[in-house]
């Protein structure tokens, strides 16, 4: 028979000074003893990296590791890529048939992509009040432009600056121009009105142009033109005061134009 095992057999570990070879310090421990140790370091480090891999960034590194928030992101961009894809293909089927019919092959029609998807179903993508005001403002301000310029274009109309060397103000309510500078008519009309202001002593010049344009100027130190008189285009009707700013709009059938979109301008300043 072999020897028995001894479970409390004792062991002595005993650390040296290896220059003067006294014991430091030592321990006796018996075989269990031993394996308990063993055990309970396993099991701390094991707890250790445990808690190192769960509250802390290493975790990352972990394959197939991903956070809730990161993955309910790739969820959403995965929802929303796979709406614009079939948007996509539905799109370039109805291409297709159009470009069938055209050459008069409709054996290559597809009966699925009989329109192109107008409105987004999608509640992912769902168009916000923002987003719906915005092109609100930009359909009704892009239609009063063009309301604008249509007897613009139809007539062959042609504005000019009022001044010499004028610059449209950053809010568009008039120019800069040099101290003193003659103030031109910007079209061909009708003077139907001139005032002084008795503060300033500055005077205002309105004119009635066609297709109902009429146009206002303010600022001017001196007045070169009466009521009822008929002006040409660019035909001097005062001078500008010191200051050179010279208040000025433009109406169109009782709504102010943007001046921008009338007079040849290539600058602006605040």
């Amino acid at each position: 028979m072999g020897k028995k095992f001894k479970r409390r057999k004792k062991y002595r570990l005993t650390f040296v000074n290896e220059n003067t070879f006294n014991a430091v310090w030592s321990v006796k421990l018996t075989r269990t003893k031993v394996w308990a140790l063993i055990a309970l370091i396993c099991v701390s480090i094991a707890a250790l990296i445990v808690a190192i891999m769960a509250w802390s960034p290493l975790n990352r590194f972990l394959p197939g590791h991903i956070r809730p928030a990161e993955r309910s992101q790739i969820v959403d961009y995965t929802a929303r890529f796979d709406s614009l894809q079939n948007r996509s293909r539905i799109q370039q089927q109805y291409l297709g048939n159009l470009i069938a019919i055209l050459s008069d092959d409709t054996t290559k029609l597809n009966a699925e992509a009989t329109s192109i998807p107008t409105e987004v179903n999608d509640t992912l993508m769902a168009t916000t009040d923002t987003e719906r005001e915005f092109v609100n403002n930009w359909m009704a301000r892009e239609r009063g432009n063009l309301s604008v310029l249509t007897p613009i274009v139809a007539e062959g109309m042609m504005f000019r600056l009022p001044a010499t060397a004028a610059v449209l103000l950053d809010d568009g309510t008039g120019f800069r121009a040099p101290n003193g500078a003659t103030v031109w008519a910007i079209q061909e009309g009708t003077v139907i009105s001139t005032s002084i202001d008795p503060l300033t002593g500055q005077t205002t010049v309105i004119i009635q142009h066609t297709n109902d344009f009429i146009s206002v100027y303010g600022g001017l130190r001196l007045g070169y033109i009466d009521v009822g008189q008929h002006v040409a285009a660019g035909q001097a009707i005062g001078v500008l005061s010191s200051d050179g700013m010279l208040p000025m709009s433009v109406w169109h059938q009782g709504s102010r134009a943007e001046l921008r979109t009338l007079l040849p301008l290539n600058s602006v300043v605040k």
